[in-house]
Parts: C-alpha cells; structure tokens; sequence
C-alpha cells in the first residue's frame, strides 16, 4: 500500500513517457518487488540513502510543493530515514549538547526534531521550506511513537 501512494504522489508530477504507461509499469515492478527470491536488506538500501533520497525522493516533492501539492507519503519516507539514523547514533541536539540514541524520537518534541530536519544538508533548499520541514518532523514525531509499521499504514 505504501508504494501505491508513493507512486500516486510522484505520478502527479512525473512527465509523460513516450510509449510508456506509467501506471502499468508501477505494476510491474510492484511485482518484482512481491517476488520471495528478489530478496534486499533494509542495511544494503539504507546504505547512501541521502544521495538516493536526494535522486528520487525529493525531486517529486520540490513538484508537488510548486503546485500546492501535499508531500504525505515522502514527508513519511524521509522520517523513516531520519528515525533511522537517530536510532543508530548519537546525534547533537541543537542545544549543543549529545542526545542520547536510545531517547525515543518523540520525547524529544516536535520542534527538535524539525530543527534536526532543516539542518539535514542533503535537503538543500527544501530545509528552509516551513510546511515541508514541518510535515516532515510531524511525520518523524509518529514513526518515533508507534513504530514504522503502524505509521505506515496511517499514511497509505
């Protein structure tokens, strides 16, 4: 379900393929991706995630936020991201001080989180986008509270 909205919110934006439908290609690889001997990690996939993210993601929200689209299911995906990388390392609070890794997300408040977000360089401009960053921390304030999966089922 989750990749279904992706694709609907980057499909909105995308440019026409000649001799493409983009709709039946989604679907192929919807079943590429269901197929038990395409096996992948989530470590091999989170590995350079902000240059992925930067190439796939956040082109499809920089579209959307220029035509007033929402940007729900990438404010999500960027949120997993970042719970991610919260989880695995000591990150600095904006305070200055350590934060320690195992702190959950959510006890941290909103507005941490959302100066965690614009200070995230990979997002270029987009961290200086209020609605954006807000959207994003919000989003990564659920995922630190009740975990990936039920998130994602809020979001799709």
């Amino acid at each position: 379900a989750l990749l279904r909205a992706w694709f609907a919110e980057a499909l909105a934006v995308l440019p026409e393929v000649p001799g493409i439908d983009l709709a039946v290609y989604c679907d192929t690889l919807l079943e590429r991706y269901s197929n038990p001997w395409v096996r992948d990690t989530v470590e091999r996939l989170a590995m350079d995630a902000e240059n992925r993210l930067s190439t796939f993601v956040l082109p499809v929200v920089r579209d959307r936020l220029a035509l007033g689209l929402p940007v729900d299911v990438a404010a999500f995906v960027l949120a997993a991201h970042f719970e991610r990388a919260w989880r695995a390392a000591p990150v600095s609070s904006p305070g200055g001080g350590p934060t320690d890794a195992a702190e959950a997300s959510p006890a941290v408040g909103e507005a941490t989180l959302a100066a965690h977000v614009r200070s995230a360089a990979f997002l270029g401009d987009l961290s200086s986008h209020v609605s954006f960053v807000a959207g994003v921390a919000a989003s990564w304030q659920t995922v630190g509270g009740v975990g990936v999966r039920h998130a994602m089922r809020v979001v799709a």
